[in-house]
């Protein structure tokens, strides 16, 4: 009945509007940290990555908030100390956040970090307050989330995993089939042939990678095949590195013996033959991520451009008259761990992409949202909004720029969704004008560092 795109629409329009509700009949007062952490965990379409995220997200924000009285009870009273603490902790958060696998423990607890000793370097019981909300809308953030995802139209780790591998093992056939027949009818004996498109079977098989290293329960099937099915993708693996190498005139494999390699997968997927896990295991090693990756993460430029924005933040609040209180220290050090790993040229876009969102949503807060008075009406609103712009970039092949679209739309209107509402629009005009300054600096310390030499070895990947 429904699309795959417009079921996860629905599906995260109804955990962000239940999460609302559920916070106001709790009677807690702030509702945006539930509701981002539902639409973060929804950025992912399969619920092993939800969990892992889950997990990441409730462990960071536990550590972030450890790291926060720390820094708290020893420098509270010694400004330049505080604000190296924050700095060095921000550094070793940034150097972590470049693993695939708990990079964003790291960048959720540096955020908790930020926001509890803002709230806590003028009051300890403000900053135990905000820590220990934090924590509580976080956990019901996963919840709420998991619920709906568990009862409305459940994509498992499973089935995903599956679907994944069958659209593989095509995908690599047609590209074997496709060199045959070129050789045939163009009578060659080599495999000098147009350049196959290696991307769509090296994204498949870096993902199958990853399913497998996801954690899972012992009772469900990829559990308990987990080692057969590492053969399996480790057969997809070698076809499509031998692939890779043969658009780049390296291979010297056939092609029967890569459709050999590939019968082995496949029997190793449906029926766990195990003279064909044998042969698999005998097959060279290939790396995911070598597959995919075309320029290596660099750590060193991430830490420089973060520590770059952050200091430039923190001066300007020190010495300007910026309006907000501790706003814009926190809001750019926020951006500055998020950004670490942007090129610069994707500043202009964002600026621009979270412009639009902005002003659609700044409208809805102005003329909309005063004349609701309850919460089903707000829930009903953020349903809207969800769906039709999921649908509008399903329209316009934009579903990278969902997260900006979340951004804008949980944090713009955050006061009028609170169990006391209130509708300044000062406040959200003034988040804005901060973005446009934050990622102008940013853009500026991306390009003075772009020419720092990566440092491989410092990568902690996982395949």
């Amino acid at each position: 009945m429904f699309s795959q795109s417009t079921k996860e629409a629905i599906k995260t329009g109804l955990a962000l509007s239940l999460t609302m509700m559920v916070v106001h009949w709790l009677g807690w007062q702030k509702t945006s940290w539930a509701m981002l952490t539902v639409f973060v965990l929804s950025l992912t379409n399969v619920y092993g990555f939800s969990a892992l995220k889950s997990q990441n997200r409730a462990v960071g924000t536990l550590l972030g908030a450890v790291v926060a009285f720390v820094i708290l009870s020893l420098f509270s009273q010694s400004p330049l100390g505080f604000f190296v603490a924050i700095l060095s902790f921000l550094s070793f958060c940034v150097y972590m956040g470049f693993d695939t696998k708990r990079g964003y423990l790291f960048n959720i607890a540096i955020t908790v970090c930020l926001v509890i000793t803002s709230a806590g370097i003028d009051s300890g019981a403000a900053g135990l307050s905000t820590a220990i909300l934090r924590l509580q809308e976080t956990l019901l953030g996963v919840v709420v989330f998991s619920l709906v995802y568990r009862l409305v139209w459940p994509v498992t780790t499973e089935s995903e995993f599956y679907r994944i591998a069958n659209d593989t093992t095509a995908k690599i056939e047609e590209a074997l089939d496709r060199e045959s027949s070129s050789q045939l009818d163009e009578g060659r004996n080599n495999f000098d042939v147009p350049p196959l498109d290696i991307k769509p079977m090296a994204k498949n098989v870096k993902l199958l990678s990853d399913l497998i290293a996801l954690p899972s329960s012992k009772k469900t099937e990829l559990a308990e095949k987990k080692a057969i099915l590492q053969h399996a993708v480790k057969g997809l693996m070698y076809c499509v590195s031998e692939l890779k190498k043969r658009t780049e005139g390296r291979s010297s494999v056939s092609n029967e013996s890569l459709r050999a390699a590939l019968t082995d997968a496949k029997s190793a997927l449906n029926d766990g033959d195990k003279q064909a896990i044998a042969r698999l295991s005998k097959l060279p090693t290939a790396r995911a991520e070598q597959l995919v990756q075309d320029v290596k993460p660099n750590r060193w430029k991430g830490i420089a451009v973060s520590l770059g924005v952050a200091i430039t933040v923190i001066v300007m609040w020190l010495y300007l008259p910026a309006p907000g209180g501790a706003l814009l220290p926190v809001f750019g050090l926020i951006i500055a761990v998020n950004v670490s790993q942007a090129p610069a040229k994707l500043a202009t876009p964002v600026i621009m992409l979270y412009t639009v969102f902005a002003g659609s949503i700044l409208a809805q807060y102005v003329l909309v949202f005063p004349t609701l008075t309850e919460s089903w009406q707000l829930a009903l609103i953020f349903f809207i909004n969800v769906v039709g712009w999921y649908k509008l970039f399903e329209l316009l092949n934009l579903g990278s720029v969902k997260v900006l679209m979340g951004n804008a739309l949980i944090n713009m209107v955050g006061s009028a969704t609170e169990l006391t509402p209130s509708y300044n629009i000062v406040s959200p005009l003034m988040m804005l004008v901060f973005l446009f300054v934050v990622m102008a600096i940013v853009r500026f310390y991306a390009l003075l560092f772009e020419g720092l030499p990566s440092y491989v070895g410092l990568q902690h990947k996982h395949s």
